[in-house]
């Protein structure tokens, strides 16, 4: 109750913040919502409705374009707290529920990964904190550092990443030790500034992670773009084919493999883990470009993404042995995360 208090006070303070920026005093609905952006704003329609009347409004959609104005900003950290209060806060508090008990389903997603009821893979951060450990105890989480990166590495057979992945996080006097993080190298050799990348200036190493993440599951310049817009990178579709080509020169043992992925799921219509383990992927020969360039970001996303949840599969049996022992007891998962 008290979490949805303050999640509605911030809500509250956020929607007048952006009527008083111009949106004024109409209620706020999808359709009021596109006029207002595409229209009255004039910015760019990057999606239609499925009507095709005006631009979509999605949160997805308009992620790609909240860096072109603060409305926008605005009315999606509006929307997250919204939606916070709406399906995740109200449902519990207005139920008096005391105990939240989740269901683990083994078989609901394409890539492997578990998923629970109810979906708890979405709630954002701020909201798993009404999960109150019994007394005498705490809620404890663990997820792999970096573990679809260190998968690619692996699989590429990368010297350079699979060199930095070998070495402590840190040194002995506890300092950080540079030498264990791939997206200095990286950031290097792809001929960013030399003082920016070994100082983890934020926006550089931005940049850096987010055109290597974008470039590994096969994105092309506007996806790209949309994959560094995520992570609050901001790149034109031209700064996208430069950084990308920079990549490709510094890594070739990447693109061999990503090619070398492609080919496999072309000659046999599946995708593979590093385990074995497979799902078809017959857009893989369709005569439509779009669909066979999302096939062959499939191929490469079930290797990373389905090799990760094989190796948290292993884990966790593993993981609640030792938890068991400990008096304790392994609740929940999240992708590459235990609880």
């Amino acid at each position: 109750a008290k979490m949805l208090e303050e999640v509605t006070r911030q809500a509250n303070a956020l929607e007048r913040a952006f009527r008083y920026m111009g949106y004024g005093d109409g209620d706020i609905t999808p359709d009021r919502i596109a006029k207002y952006f595409y229209e009255e704003l004039s910015l760019p329609v990057v999606r239609l409705t499925k009507g095709e009347k005006r631009g979509a409004v999605d949160s997805e959609t308009l992620d790609k374009i909240r860096h072109l104005h603060p409305q926008v900003q605005l009315y999606l950290e509006w929307k997250k707290l919204v939606s916070a209060q709406e399906k995740f806060l109200l449902p519990i508090v207005e139920a008096n529920l005391e105990w939240l008990r989740f269901g683990i389903k083994q078989t609901s997603t394409r890539t492997g990964r578990l998923s629970t009821t109810p979906n708890m893979q979405n709630w954002p951060v701020k909201i798993r904190s009404i999960i109150i450990a019994p007394e005498g105890m705490e809620v404890w989480a663990r997820d792999y550092n970096q573990i679809e990166p260190r998968i690619a590495a692996f699989g590429a057979q990368d010297p350079a990443m699979m060199a930095a992945y070998r070495l402590p996080s840190r040194n002995a006097d506890g300092s950080l030790n540079l030498d264990a993080d791939p997206y200095i190298r990286l950031g290097l050799d792809m001929g960013f500034d030399r003082h920016k990348v070994l100082t983890k200036d934020p926006t550089t190493r931005r940049v850096v992670k987010s055109v290597f993440l974008g470039w590994m599951y096969g994105a092309g310049g506007f996806k790209m773009q949309e994959t560094c817009a995520k992570e609050g990178v901001h790149l034109s579709i031209a700064e996208c084919g430069q950084f990308k080509r920079a990549l490709e020169e510094a890594r070739p043992q990447f693109v061999q493999w990503r090619v070398k992925l492609v080919e496999q799921a072309r000659q046999t219509g599946v995708a593979r883990t590093e385990a074995g383990r497979w799902r078809k992927v017959p857009e893989i020969w369709s005569t439509d470009p779009g669909r066979r360039a999302a096939a062959e970001r499939e191929a490469v996303n079930e290797y990373c993404q389905g090799g990760s949840q094989d190796i948290i599969k292993r884990a966790m049996p593993k993981t609640h042995a030792l938890v068991k022992q400990a008096g304790g007891t392994q609740n929940n998962q999240i992708h590459d995360e235990l609880m």
